[in-house]
Order: structure tokens, then C-alpha cells, then sequence
């Protein structure tokens, strides 16, 4: 209501309800709709027109002329002052803060609108008016919050008070006001005001810093407790960083006062407020409500062992999975990304550049359907690929790139991703791709400050990241391609990783040509670091040729699968 442009004033209608004074003000909203402000009887009009002819044709919107608005600023200022007991706001406050009263017509006792005075220079050039029933606000006079003085600024600026509260709104300052006479030994009047414009208009405080620090000593938010009220507080320490902090245990002032909680709230804004820790550090006071929801466990990976062990897929983490040269890491992707789209239901990024984008596609909807669809050997069954791509969907954002990529570039896409596409999962394989044609000591550098970006930006956009690596080779011992061990020193760029990494696992299987099929289509996934709940252990998969699934195996099928894979495998 208070943003529409005036129209003109018709006679508010006795047969309608109204007062019959040629008083209702009628507005036209942006919407092309009007109601109506009656500055006699203080009621508000959703339709203003229903008296009125059907053929009748409102005059055009225009704004009020300087006359017309001193005639209603000196309408409003002959009005009572009356006590406000649903707020327990007393009439001597409201004298304090020059606050109107406008009075129901039916009886002429009962308080249907109040009237709050704004200044410029310290004059009044206008009110901001709240209608009880409803609570519905609008303005006359002057309307631009930026050019208009804070609530309560005349009567601050002539307090000797060394101390200012600042307020969201205007019945918030007057019961703090109230609140802090009731209990302050010193009766000199206390300096509280509120924003012009609510939590929104904070940014126009800035124009009044300067002034506030030269004329008072502390200055003291007590906005309120709720998301827009501490977005407020954000924006204020921002201007006026040694501006302290009041946390009141209701939503605002007023609730203190309603409640009965006049001396608390004293206390409270008096004796309890502090100064916002800057930078990077909170208070430990801050973090027990976030601190006290159980932990749970996080998305299921696709072994069940692994979701037990890692206590499964958490938002804003990173993970690095390495392994040898053609050991499966590709078919671990497929797993892990199939597996986040069609149990969880979530979207999911994937960098492979060492792969085609359309056959990441065809191996993705093979692993949903556990059918091979990229061996010429095997008759390609449309039906069933049908069916895997419908699974995936639209699931999968592919990364289209070959060999070098850059990873400014792929931190963008990732951005972009999670962001406006949804995507709950990032997957990049290799992260080596990033460096090629460059020195070792280069590399290093570079997957250094890589892993470093990736963790911050998972845990800022709330996703997880997984990292796929190329190991380096044993110092000694058997190669990883014939089951050697993997460490985490042996990743590509581990010092960074090792830093930044929740979970890194290691893929560690045996290719030898002279073991039997079963022994060679074995993997072992190792937890190697877990920064969480430093976990470790193996969990045992199997590739089926088949399916082209990596499936967990029981311990009776590990064990009797042991029997045949000798000592040269771990």
C-alpha cells in the first residue's frame, strides 16, 4: 500500500462503513489496483471505488502537491497520544518519540493506527503509518528511507546519554526506551533509535556513522533475532565495525517487554553486549546450537563396507582416490556416479578428459544397467541401453574437453554446476590432466595449490568433490599393476592432498597374465587417511565382465577367493 501513487480523496461512504468525510485518500498500486486511506477515521479501504458508479473513471495517479501533504502532516500532528496496552507502551513514551494515535470510529476509544514521525534536518516531513488491523504499514509526506533520519534521531542527538541502541523498528525502540528508564538509576533520557526502513534500509545508516561516533561513546545493536535481523547486524558491523552486539533470548524488544522480561532484556543490552569477533572467528557461544545436531551418516557409496567405514558421502568434503595404470579407476567413477544419480537422486558433475564425453555417457548407462555397451565382442541390446540412459536422465553434466585442461576453466564449470544446474557431486578424472607438459617440481606446485582451491570450494558451495589420481611408482618393491601397496606419499601431488583431504583411498589390484581371471578381476579399495574419524581397512570388490560392475564380495566369497590369489597379491 504505501508504495502506490496518490490519486485523489473521495467522500468515504456512511452506507460502506465509512466516516463520511471527504477524507478517503484512494492510491494506486503497481499492480493497477486501488485502496484507500481514510485520514479522518483511520480505516483502511480495500476497494475505495465500490460506492462509486461502474462507469466511473478514476483520474489519473500524480503525485501530491506540497500543500496537500502540509495539510495531512498538520492533520496527523492535532491527533491524541494514547496508551498502547497490547504493546505496553504507556502514552508518556509515546510522547517522548512524538508517536499518534488514530482512534476507531466505532468507539471512538480503541486505537486503530499509529503514527510515527520521520525528520530531515530535525523537522518532520513526514509519518510512517502502521494500521493495527492487518498490520499493514504505508507512508505520507516524504517516502524516500534513504533521505529520511532514523526514528527517535531528534531526541538522541539532544540526549547526554554516552550510549546508543539501535532498533530494527519503531515500537522496538520505544520499549527498549521504556525498558531502560523502568530500570536505569540515572533518569537522564536514554538515546534509542530505529531504521528508517526496517532491516532492509540498514545500508542508509552509513550516511549517519561519523555523526553517531562523535556524539556517543558505545552504540549497541539489538536488532532482531531472526535470518533478516542478523543480515542486518552483518551490514551494520560493516559500516561501524566496533558496534556491539545485543542477543535477546525472544525476537525483539517489544516480545521482552509483552513477556514480562523488562529487567533480562535490561541486563542483556546493558551489561551483556558484545563486539562481533572479525574476521575469520566466532565465538564457541555461537556454535552450540549447530554443535548439538547429531551427527549422521552421510549419502551411501555403492559398497556397502566402504558406507560403514567412511561413514558414507558428506557435503563440503573432497576425497582422492588413486590407483595404478588400468586398474579400474574409470569403472569406479561409472560406480560412484550411477550410484549418486540412481539411489539419491542427485545430479552430478564429471571432468574425464582422458574420455570422450559420449562414451562416458554409453559406459554410465551401462553400469545402471549392468550391461556392457562399448565392447564391439558383445551385440549392443538398444532395449537395454534404452533403459540405462533413462535412468541416468539428464543426471550427468559432462565436462567436454581432451587431455590438457584448465582448471580455471573446470573450477568454473564446477561453480556453475552446483550452482545453477544442482549438481550434489564433482567428479574429476584425472587430476593430472591439469598438468601436462610440465616439470615435475611444476606439477607438484601446481596440485599443491589445486587441492587447496578444490577443498575451500567444496566446502563453500556445499558439495562433494572427488579426485582421481595417478599414483607415483614404489621406491621399491612390486610395481601397483602387480599388487603393490598404495601410500598415500605415492599420490601425485600428496603433500597438498594429504592437507586437504577428508578421505584418500587407494585401488590396489594385480594384472599379472599368469593369475587366473578370478585373481586378476579383484580389487582391493584401502582406506588410507580419514581425517574425520581416522578410520582404515580394505573393503574387497570383484569386476564382473559380465555386468561390468565392481561388486563387494561377503567374507566367505573374499575368503575363498583368497585361496586362489596366492602371496602376490594384497
Amino acid at each position: 500500500m504505501g508504495k502506490g501513487t496518490f490519486v485523489e480523496k473521495i467522500i468515504h461512504d456512511k452506507n460502506k462503513g465509512g466516516c463520511g468525510g471527504h477524507t478517503l485518500g484512494v492510491f494506486k498500486q503497481a499492480d493497477g489496483s486501488y485502496n484507500g486511506w481514510c485520514f479522518s477515521c483511520h480505516k483502511w479501504e480495500r476497494n475505495p471505488y465500490s460506492a462509486m458508479p461502474d462507469d466511473y473513471k478514476p483520474p489519473k495517479a500524480r503525485h501530491k502537491t506540497k500543500e496537500e501533504i502540509k495539510e495531512e502532516l498538520d492533520k496527523v500532528s492535532k491527533l491524541p497520544t494514547k496508551d498502547l496496552p497490547d504493546r505496553c507502551l504507556n502514552q508518556r513514551t509515546l510522547d517522548y518519540f512524538g508517536v499518534k494515535t488514530g482512534l476507531s470510529q466505532e468507539d471512538g476509544t480503541s486505537v486503530a493506527a499509529h503514527y510515527y514521525p520521520y525528520t530531515k534536518g530535525g523537522e518532520i516531513v513526514g509519518y510512517n503509518v502502521r494500521i493495527v488491523d492487518g498490520k499493514k504499514f504505508f507512508r505520507i509526506g516524504e517516502t524516500t528511507v534513504s533521505e529520511l533520519e532514523p526514528f527517535g534521531w531528534k531526541q538522541a542527538m539532544r540526549s547526554n546519554s554516552p550510549k546508543l541502541f539501535i532498533t530494527e523498528g519503531e515500537l522496538d525502540a520505544m520499549s527498549l526506551f521504556k525498558i531502560v528508564m523502568m530500570h536505569n538509576k540515572y533518569k537522564e533520557p536514554t538515546a534509542v533509535i530505529s531504521l528508517a526502513g526496517g532491516s532492509s534500509s540498514v545500508s542508509a545508516m552509513g550516511q549517519y556513522v561519523e555523526r553517531i561516533r562523535d556524539k556517543f561513546k558505545e552504540v549497541v545493536l539489538v536488532f532482531d533475532q531472526d535470518e533478516a535481523g542478523q543480515k542486518a547486524t552483518d551490514t551494520f558491523c560493516k559500516l561501524m565495525p566496533e558496534a556491539k552486539i545485543a542477543k535477546l533470548p525472544l525476537k525483539d524488544a517489544n516480545d521482552m517487554l509483552k513477556d514480562g522480561r523488562d529487567k533480562e532484556c535490561f541486563n542483556i543490552v546493558m551489561f551483556q553486549a558484545k563486539n562481533r569477533l572479525s574476521g575469520k572467528m566466532v565465538s564457541s557461544e555461537d556454535l552450540w546450537d549447530k554443535a548439538k545436531t547429531r551427527p549422521e551418516f552421510g549419502k551411501s557409496w555403492p559398497w556397502p563396507s566402504l558406507t560403514q567405514m567412511t561413514r558414507g558421502i558428506r557435503s563440503g568434503e573432497t576425497y582422492y582416490i588413486g590407483g595404478g595404470v588400468k586398474l579400474g579407476k574409470s569403472c569406479l567413477v561409472n560406480a560412484i556416479a550411477t550410484h549418486f544419480i540412481a539411489e539419491h537422486g542427485e545430479r552430478v558433475f564429471l571432468c574425464k578428459p582422458e574420455e570422450a564425453p559420449e562414451i562416458t555417457a554409453r559406459k554410465l548407462a551401462g553400469y545402471a544397467k549392468g550391461r556392457i555397451f562399448d565392447d564391439p565382442n558383445i551385440e549392443f541390446d538398444e532395449i537395454a541401453f534404452d533403459e540405462g540412459a533413462e535412468i541416468i536422465g539428464d543426471n550427468a553434466i559432462l565436462y567436454d574437453s581432451y587431455q590438457k585442461t584448465d582448471w580455471e576453466d573446470v573450477k568454473q564449470a564446477i561453480r556453475q554446476a552446483v550452482v545453477q544446474q544442482g549438481c550434489k557431486l564433482a567428479i574429476i578424472d584425472p587430476i593430472t590432466c591439469f598438468t601436462v607438459g610440465v616439470s615435475a617440481a611444476e606439477r607438484n606446485e601446481i596440485l599443491i595449490e589445486i587441492a587447496t582451491e578444490a577443498a575451500s570450494m567444496a566446502k563453500e558451495l556445499d558439495f562433494t568433490l572427488i579426485i582421481f589420481c595417478h599414483l607415483n611408482k614404489p621406491d621399491s618393491g612390486k610395481p601397483h599393476e602387480r599388487g603393490g601397496a598404495v601410500q598415500s606419499v605415492q599420490f601425485a601431488g600428496s603433500r597438498g592432498m594429504m592437507r586437504a583431504a577428508h578421505l584418500m583411498i587407494g585401488l590396489e589390484g594385480n594384472k599379472d597374465p599368469d593369475l587366473t581371471p578370478e585373481q586378476r578381476n579383484c580389487r582391493d579399495l584401502v582406506l588410507l587417511e580419514d581425517r574425520n574419524f581416522g578410520e582404515s581397512g580394505r573393503v574387497k570388490l570383484w569386476y564382473n565382465k559380465s555386468t561390468g560392475r565392481l561388486a563387494e564380495l561377503s567374507p566367505e566369497q573374499a575368503d575363498k577367493l583368497g585361496d586362489f590369489m596366492g602371496e602376490d597379491n594384497n
